[in-house]
């Protein structure tokens, strides 16, 4: 084989070498290609955000709990006939979604809780009148004033609504406006603990049902604080609370 040759089928060797890694380039590019379509196809799939307008506005600050924002909660007429209790957090709980609960003071503590979210608390009776305000943390604390002056309270109950506002004289203030719910168990309110009063009889929530509770979970949470049966409480509200993420 002439040099000349030689040259030649060297060049044709190496040509074809080139094209051959082009083509496993242009494998390679497009196995990344679908991976990153698959991966931007789990993005897409996961559980949309729960947005609504925030139907609580306030702000409580106390040397003991700390200073927080209040923007969403839940109102229900309780069943021992003390009023309407009106439970308020700072942060979203999916209000909307705990309207219709058999249990919507229990779920919304426990959504609350799992947010690391504060709260506040008043019982609105027929006059107008809470006989006690009840703020705290998940875990730093919480006080229940039992003043008769100590704040002032407005609400008008009425198509399903609740709305209103409290205002401390010494803690801060929120104004509400929520979904009025009608729990189908006895509920124990934060004034309830503090007054010592007893459970009515209850009815059992349908654990089916991821909006309701059993009627052993409001006892327990009454009995033990937060020391809630949290894997329980995290397989009903998990998907509520991912949504809230």
């Amino acid at each position: 084989m002439t040099r000349d040759r030689l040259a030649v089928v060297i060049v044709s060797l190496a040509l074809l070498a080139a094209a051959g890694c082009g083509d496993r380039d242009a494998a390679s590019d497009a196995s990344t290609k679908a991976k990153a379509e698959g991966a931007k196809k789990v993005v897409e799939e996961k559980i949309p955000p729960y947005a609504y307008a925030a139907p609580v506005k306030g702000h409580i600050k106390e040397v003991n709990i700390g200073e927080f924002d209040l923007v969403d909660g839940i109102a229900y007429p309780a069943l021992s006939g003390a009023g309407t209790v009106v439970y308020v957090v700072s942060r979203p709980i999916a209000s909307p979604m705990l309207a219709d609960s058999a249990c919507p003071l229990s779920q919304a503590r426990a959504l609350a809780t799992l947010r690391k979210a504060n709260y506040a608390e008043v019982t609105v009776d027929a006059k107008g009148r809470s006989r006690y305000f009840a703020a705290g943390t998940p875990s730093n604390g919480s006080l229940t004033d039992m003043s008769p002056r100590g704040w002032t309270t407005s609400l008008k109950a009425d198509a399903g609504k609740a709305a209103g506002n409290v205002v401390h004289r010494h803690y801060g203030r929120f104004e509400f406006d929520l979904p009025l719910s009608h729990p189908s168990v006895d509920e124990m309110s934060y004034g309830d603990r503090q007054q010592e009063r007893k459970f009515a009889a209850v009815q059992a929530c349908d654990l089916s049902d991821p909006k309701r509770m059993s009627a052993q979970l409001v006892q327990a949470f009454a009995r033990r604080g937060t020391e809630l049966r949290w894997k329980r409480v995290v397989v009903e509200l998990d998907h509520t609370a991912r949504r809230l993420q």
